[in-house]
């Protein structure tokens, strides 16, 4: 490759990690955030939506395989437009709703489309920086990618209740419009030379079996993983089921749930931000913290009214988030490099399918007694099993039991590579 060549192609990459920013600013404005469960409950109670919210997360896991074989095969930058055109046909679909046929088949296609996207971007814009030399940056650039997207949520929060009575139809097409634009973008995109190594099911299947083990490789990071799975489980199955149904039973509008839900991501956004900056900042904390914060938000939810609401709304959003920011981190520095992917992809899909457990099991319990004792009930279940699995990270870590194993593992990976 010439000097031309070079330069050329390196502007092309430098183009990638730029237009990244756009996709996800545009994709990211979900206007129905505040009023999905309104809209949805007039076609569906909520016992059936969490039926349909279950089947499109087992959906996205199950596709995880296949749809990681066509970006091998077709490459990412076609992977990646096939899927958000599928996604933006799903929002325009829902938004047309009649029967609940119509969700059933709009949320079959964000399953479908989450799967197609989740991974073929993330590694689009890794393998760009690393054509650029610039491969370690990757985690700063996922930080401000993530500053991108809370950005866009936080827009599309406050405006959704306002849109929505307008025209209760319209937050999904604005939803579906900018995704479908985010997918044009896409197309300026540009596939990177790394020949990244082909998909095969011989491979997929020992690169699963050596991450599964890698999660429950020695006492210490088979709790922390138990841990991971129900804290980032609660936290996830809280933030795309139940937070909209307790704050609609809970009696704010519309209007009030996207002002309301505006102000709180607004504010866990800051704090989760200043806490990831702290110096000060104690691992062993954060284990035994997050539990608690989230249990002290769960618990009060049955007695709750407005003003004790946004309270509770505010500790289980901001430990939702610190997952990606702050567990997430702490599980990178526990796996191998070798099969640190493969780990967290193991991890992030147990938190899916107990989300999807979760949504499934609550969504008639929802319908017949309320949002508010799910809300408690859950407040006990992480009393009985993220709290234990906290405080008892909290001792090993304090007794430095983490690095008992950590040499251990160094040790065996040392004989294993002589």
């Amino acid at each position: 490759m010439n000097n031309n060549n070079s330069s050329k192609y390196s502007h092309l990459m430098q183009r990638n990690i730029k237009l990244a920013y756009f996709i996800n600013f545009f994709k990211h404005f979900y206007f129905f955030l505040p009023i999905w469960y309104a809209f949805e409950t007039q076609f569906a109670g909520a016992g059936v939506l969490g039926i349909i919210y279950a089947v499109s997360h087992a959906i996205t896991v199950v596709f995880e395989l296949p749809t990681g074989a066509l970006a091998d095969l077709i490459g990412r930058k076609k992977t990646i437009i096939i899927g958000m055109m599928f996604e933006a046909a799903a929002w325009l679909l829902i938004s047309q709703t009649q029967t609940t046929n119509y969700l059933w088949t709009g949320y079959i296609l964000v399953g479908i489309s989450s799967a197609l996207v989740s991974g073929a971007d993330e590694a689009l814009n890794f393998d760009s920086l690393k054509e650029l030399g610039k491969e370690k940056t990757f985690a700063k650039f996922s930080a401000n990618i993530g500053l991108v997207v809370r950005t866009a949520i936080i827009i599309g929060t406050f405006a959704g209740g306002y849109i929505y009575s307008s025209w209760m139809r319209l937050p999904y097409i604005l939803v579906g419009l900018n995704v479908a634009f985010a997918s044009i973008i896409a197309f300026l995109l540009k596939e990177p030379k790394i020949d990244s190594e082909k998909f095969s099911i011989k491979a997929y299947t020992n690169q699963t079996k050596i991450g599964f083990r890698e999660i429950l490789k020695n006492e210490y990071i088979k709790t922390f993983s138990v841990y991971y799975l129900f804290t980032a489980g609660f936290s996830w199955y809280f933030m795309f089921f139940l937070n909209m149904a307790y704050a609609t039973e809970i009696g704010f509008s519309t209007i009030q749930i996207g002002q309301v839900f505006a102000i709180v991501y607004l504010f866990a956004s800051f704090l989760n931000i200043y806490i990831t900056r702290s110096e000060n900042l104690k691992r062993k904390y954060v284990y035994i913290g997050l539990p608690l914060i989230m249990a002290v938000g769960y618990l009060p939810g049955y007695w709750s009214n407005k003003m004790t609401a946004v309270f509770l709304l505010f500790f289980i959003q901001f430990v939702g988030m610190a997952r990606f920011s702050l567990l997430n981190q702490y599980a990178n520095l526990e796996f191998q490099s070798k099969y640190r992917a493969t780990a967290m992809s193991s991890l992030n899909m147990a938190v899916s399918l107990i989300a999807a457990s979760l949504s499934f099991l609550t969504g008639t319990i929802i319908e017949n007694y309320g949002a508010n004792l799910v809300m408690t009930l859950m407040g006990v279940l992480t009393l009985v099993t993220a709290v234990p699995m906290g405080i008892k990270l909290f001792k090993m870590k304090e007794n430095n039991l983490d690095l008992a194993y950590e040499k251990i593992d160094t040790t065996e990976v040392k004989v294993f590579e002589r």
